[in-house]
């Protein structure tokens, strides 16, 4: 009698600012549903952004409905002093000191290595001006990324670009948000999965969790006049959105409809990444998305 092979379980975490409001209240219902750790439902977690530094906690240990109750206690402190608008127009909006703070607290002295499960964190780094991906040490020849510190790997991966300054973990680096090259990075962890854990893709169990879109849509009278000023605000989010929606598609294609979950929600208007009044009702969605989908979650992953 031949073994049932058990699926290869990933949880996909977008990016999204605050809004990782909605994530997190997903993860904790989810997480309340199914009486155990988060961390045991599957076996390799990648973030993006907020989406990473939920990676980070959960792998960490600790419990969705707390990292919940972090966004709630921290998010509008560390989005709550913006510099005055000359001033924005050279430097990033924020100082990241709040954030820094909040994460040494949050996460601890807690490394890559500690995570109870495998991780994949996403960056740019912008010395040498390519993607980075980093890494707990769960293959052969990974190196680096597991000595990290996790909230250094936070900080790293939602160092947003005009919303936060770069950040270094080492003295030579310098990383920017991972949201600019995968702000969902489903891709990441499936790319993993397969090359570095030698997994088939027939064997892949993903959950993938945005955290709020509005599609970009624009006429073609009002695209073909734009210019400097007007593309100036719309295309950080246009290009996110459009990586997001690409990515959320090849997965799409390349896995059957029983194995590849998307959660995510559209949203009547756009909230930006650092409003935190507009993302509370995210919350409840949040709720609402883990109510909807719990059975079919609890079959797959939990």
């Amino acid at each position: 009698m031949t073994e049932e092979v058990k699926p290869f379980r990933v949880l996909s975490l977008d990016g999204g600012g605050i809004r990782g409001l909605f994530t997190a209240a997903f993860l904790a219902h989810i997480e309340e549903q199914a009486k155990k750790p988060l961390s045991s439902c599957f076996d390799l977690i990648v973030g993006t952004s907020t989406g990473g530094i939920i990676a980070l906690a959960i792998g960490s240990g600790i419990r969705a409905c707390d990292v919940l109750r972090f966004y709630l206690e921290e998010g509008k402190s560390i989005f709550s002093k913006a510099r005055p608008w000359p001033i924005r127009l050279m430097r990033p909006k924020y100082d990241a000191e709040p954030l820094y703070e909040a994460l040494k607290k949050f996460l601890g002295t807690a490394t890559m290595n500690d995570s109870k499960t495998k991780l994949c964190i996403t960056s740019y780094e912008s010395v040498e001006g390519t993607p980075r991906v980093i890494k707990t040490d769960h293959a052969e020849g990974l190196h680096w990324g597991g000595e990290q510190l996790m909230w250094k790997v936070g900080a790293a991966t939602s160092a947003a670009p005009t919303y936060f300054p770069a950040f270094q973990i080492s003295t030579h680096d310098s990383h920017l948000d991972g949201g600019v090259w995968a702000n969902n990075p489903v891709h990441v962890g499936i790319a993993e999965a397969i090359y570095r854990l030698g997994q088939r893709l027939d064997n892949l169990a993903i959950l993938s969790v945005g955290t709020g879109s509005k599609r970009f849509t624009l006429s073609y009278t009002e695209a073909s006049r734009r210019g400097l000023i007007q593309w100036v605000r719309p295309s950080f989010d246009l290009l996110i959105g459009s990586q997001s929606f690409a990515a959320h598609h090849s997965a799409k294609f390349l896995l059957d409809s029983g194995t590849y979950i998307r959660i995510d929600i559209d949203l009547a208007e756009p909230v930006a990444l650092d409003d935190y009044e507009e993302s509370l009702p995210l919350v409840e969605r949040g709720y609402q998305a883990g109510r909807i989908h719990r059975d079919m979650i609890a079959k797959n992953f939990c």
